[in-house]
């Protein structure tokens, strides 16, 4: 049983509650949630984590009375209990990198966005937030706001409080401006949602949408929670759920080439780091499944337009590596057709070593060449392979007129990825090849470097075996 040590009610509909949770709030972080039942007998419902006292042992929840367990929920008082409160579940919200961001929230979702607007505050990141309601009425978590936002604006559609207007007025005006954000982050109706996202096209400004679909199971293995775009399926959830689907991937998508779009999220040794949790196994199934085009973006620029193209196409079932290694953006343009396939993209042109890096590790194959060319006064070539379901081998026989050795870097076990691949294609010819990745293994409660060290995945150390 779990005591509820705290209830405030925040307006006539909508109920904060403190959670006696110790291990919950020991790890939850802001994107998680929970999924509770108010008694042995109820139904399972998901609430996000509004914040945590890891200190306390509690674990903030917020939600609207919308039905029967809601109501049943905003009935109890401090000191009673409720049967189960199991988490954190979910990803939590990927904020590293984020210096400049604005937070769009509407109606009961500021309670979402209100601990992503704290965590960034914390971090030192300059936070906007925008947050908008029906009437005064509706207002909630004002203080709250106030004291994690560098600039706030409240937003009411009478004008009873705040600005008159909606949530995407300020916004247009504050990027008309000309002011820069890294990310904008919205939480709100879904029509809301779509309207920020418009507002920020024409500015090239990345935006972050938290949907809301239908839960059942809260791991991400029944399917429920995906989506359709366009009457397309796009479905996005953990690397380690994934590779527990071959079947349903290569016998539901594959066979008959059906367009649809996986996200693959934390599929990195950035991702996830309990054993049971693990992403670092999905390119040796999912890049070996016939008629799949799987894509590991370098940027956030570059996630966005094969995010597109995966939508738009009809021909293919696409999988798309969601980047783990913080926001990384690009001043370089990115191409948005990626209909021809397996074809690599040759970044810095050069001699005698050739450095392809995949994915999240390309940002490690930059300062690699950029080592390299101090060391030896020569330019190696730099390549993003985009693709990791096939090989460019028209690029890959072109570096064997003026290269000796090509260097790969993938993030994900080396057993069955694109490095051997590569290695083979090169068998026959003189060419000397380094495959960089990740040791076959299980490994748990790791730190990144450590395991980065531990397969001499490291400029310095590549360089010592290279020269």
């Amino acid at each position: 049983m779990y005591r509820i040590a705290d209830k405030k009610v925040l307006n006539p509909t909508v109920v904060q509650l403190q959670i006696e949770a110790p291990l919950v709030a020991s790890k939850a972080k802001p994107g998680q949630f929970i999924i509770l039942r108010v008694h042995e007998e109820g139904e399972r419902i998901p609430l996000t984590v509004a914040g945590c006292n890891r200190e306390a042992g509690t674990v903030k929840i917020i939600f609207q009375t919308v039905g029967s367990s809601t109501l049943l929920l905003s009935k109890k008082n401090e000191g009673d209990c409720i049967s189960d409160f199991v988490g954190p579940l979910g990803v939590a919200t990927h904020l590293d990198g984020l210096r400049k961001v604005c937070i769009v929230g509407g109606g009961v979702g500021c309670a979402i966005a209100m601990p992503i607007a704290e965590a960034l505050h914390d971090m030192g990141a300059d936070v906007t937030s925008i947050i908008g309601f029906r009437n005064k009425d509706a207002l909630i978590l004002e203080d709250e706001f106030k004291a994690c936002s560098d600039t706030l604006r409240i937003m009411t559609d009478d004008g009873s409080f705040g600005e008159h207007g909606n949530v995407t007025v300020p916004l247009k005006e504050i990027l008309e401006s000309g002011e820069k954000f890294d990310m904008i982050i919205t939480i709100g109706p879904l029509i809301m949602m779509k309207y920020v996202v418009e507002t920020a096209r024409p500015y090239n400004t990345p935006v972050t949408a938290s949907m809301n679909p239908i839960m059942i199971d809260g791991t991400g293995m029944c399917g429920g929670c995906r989506l359709t775009v366009g009457g397309k399926p796009v479905f996005a959830t953990h690397s380690s759920f994934f590779q527990r689907t071959y079947d349903q991937i290569s016998q539901d998508l594959c066979i008959n080439s059906n367009p649809a779009t996986l996200l693959v999220n934390t599929a990195s040794v950035y991702g996830m780091n309990d054993v049971t949790h693990l992403g670092i196994y999905d390119i040796p199934m999912i890049s070996n499944i016939p008629n799949l085009v799987y894509l590991a973006p370098t940027s956030c620029e570059e996630y966005c337009a094969m995010l597109d193209w995966s939508i738009e196409q009809d021909k293919y079932p696409v999988a798309v590596r969601i980047p783990c290694n913080g926001v990384v953006h690009t001043t370089e343009k990115v191409e948005k057709d990626y209909s021809d396939l397996n074809k690599y993209q040759v970044n810095k042109e050069g001699s005698e070593i050739a450095i392809l890096a995949l994915g999240d590790f390309y940002q490690i194959g930059e300062e690699l060449a950029d080592i390299i060319h101090k060391k030896t006064e020569k330019q190696p070539t730099l390549i993003n392979p985009r693709y990791i379901t096939g090989l460019d081998e028209t690029l890959l026989a072109d570096l064997t007129k003026n290269h000796s050795k090509v260097i790969t870097l993938e993030d994900g076990i080396l057993d069955g990825g694109l490095g051997e691949k590569i290695a083979r294609f090169y068998g026959p010819s003189d060419i000397k090849v380094y495959n960089y990745g990740l040791k076959k293994e299980f490994i748990d409660r790791y730190s990144v470097e450590d395991v980065l060290n531990a397969n001499r995945i490291n400029p310095e150390m590549i360089l010592e075996d290279v020269l």
